[in-house]
């Protein structure tokens, strides 16, 4: 009886044991924990990340370790005491945070309060190149939810953040956070803030620094365009380089301090309609291709001998007057004209004009001061290309 009873009990304490081992997590088998002989709390919590390496053998560990590094053991000393905490209370503390570890290094680790680097705080000591770079890509991929979210897509996101919120989000790694404070403004920094719930359900904030950069909008094909046929606005619609290409050039870094920039209102395609010229495709074009200067030849919109609406402008008054255009000219470029009513052609003044649209131009030099032709006036002299008829 006495055997039973022993066997009994043998039987029972084992399933005892399998149920306690049941109820954790098995220990990471490819992370390495190693405790600190001393080390300084970062802030009001101490976690397994703070007095020990915890130290992920493969890729395949890397989110075990992550996870073990955030679990709490105790709160932090006041300034200018210290606590012991034996490595059996880090195990302790470790299972019942959901990790079975075995630990390696000192028996025991001598925690301080927050520590301070050459007269500053520890929050201020640079953050590694790790905890900065997940801590940007996290908050790029919230404020890119966001935009998401309001409509707002295709912008370059640059982010900053300060040494102790890098530290933070790289020590807790959340699955996701609340972000506010981000308005659709772009080329201005923005303080955002993001929060979240850590293991034990407490709220963790941090703030960060946001800008973004508006889109470059190139003019894509709506439609199949063969060679020699024209390309015009309505053959294109304007939208984000990088929906159809590379990002563009980068923007200079922002800085946590400085100057306020000025706001700069969201490229509307309106504003680019009038950016592309008119011209004729020379070469076979799909749709979705992007319009590059090299794929179309400019067609004259003013020929020689047509007749030209030319304005003067002075002040807030505007002379408009019929002349006769003794060149061809494209978009831009600046030609001479001549007065149909005037006298002889060699005694004629010469007008010039700058090409403003199919047969508009604007008076340029002397002549765009005054509602009288002017007798000298200002011309670039250097060679256009004319289509009918070769340099000019």
């Amino acid at each position: 009886m006495a055997l039973t009873r022993m066997m009994n009990r043998t039987t029972a304490a084992a399933l005892t044991l399998c149920a306690a081992l049941a109820c954790c997590a098995p220990a990471p088998a490819g992370v390495t924990v190693t405790l600190k002989a001393r080390a300084a709390a970062v802030d009001s919590v101490v976690r397994v990340g703070d007095v020990a390496e915890v130290t992920a053998d493969g890729p395949a560990d890397a989110p075990a370790a992550a996870r073990l590094r955030t679990v709490p053991l105790a709160p932090a000393p006041v300034e200018g005491n210290t606590t012991t905490l034996s490595a059996a209370t880090v195990r302790d503390r470790a299972l019942a945070g959901g990790f079975a570890v075995m630990l390696t290094g000192a028996k025991a680790v001598v925690l301080s309060a927050p520590r301070t680097t050459g007269g500053e705080p520890a929050d201020n000591r640079p953050a590694s190149p790790g905890d900065r770079a997940y801590g940007e890509k996290f908050v790029t991929a919230a404020a890119s939810r966001a935009l998401a979210r309001a409509g707002v897509e295709g912008v370059r996101i640059e982010v900053a953040l300060a040494p102790e919120a890098a530290r933070i989000l790289a020590r807790h790694r959340p699955d996701g956070c609340d972000l506010s404070g981000l308005a659709p403004t772009p080329s201005v920094v923005q303080t955002v803030t993001l929060r979240w719930l850590d293991r034990l359900e407490n709220v963790v904030t941090v703030e960060a620094a946001v800008r973004l950069d508006p889109p470059r909008l190139v003019p894509v094909l709506t439609e199949p365009i063969p060679r020699g046929a024209p390309i015009t606005a309505d053959h294109v619609a304007w939208r984000p380089e990088t929906a159809v290409a590379g990002s563009g050039g980068a923007a200079a870094p922002i800085r946590l301090a400085g100057a306020v920039q000025p706001t700069a209102p969201w490229p509307s395609t309106t504003d680019f309609v009038g950016r592309l010229p008119t011209g004729e495709a020379i070469r076979d074009l799909p749709v979705g291709a992007v319009v590059e200067s090299d794929d179309l030849r400019q067609t004259p919109l003013v020929r020689a001998n047509q007749t030209v609406r030319v304005e003067s402008r002075v002040g807030g008054i505007t002379v408009s007057r019929d002349l006769k255009a003794t060149r061809n000219g494209l978009l831009g470029q600046t030609i001479p004209m001549s007065d149909p009513d005037g006298p002889a052609y060699g005694d004629r003044t010469r007008i010039y004009a700058r090409v403003v649209g199919n047969r508009r131009a604007v008076l340029v030099g002397e002549a765009a001061e005054s509602p009288a032709y002017a007798t000298t006036p200002q011309f670039d002299s250097t060679p256009h290309f004319d289509p009918a008829g070769g340099p000019r």
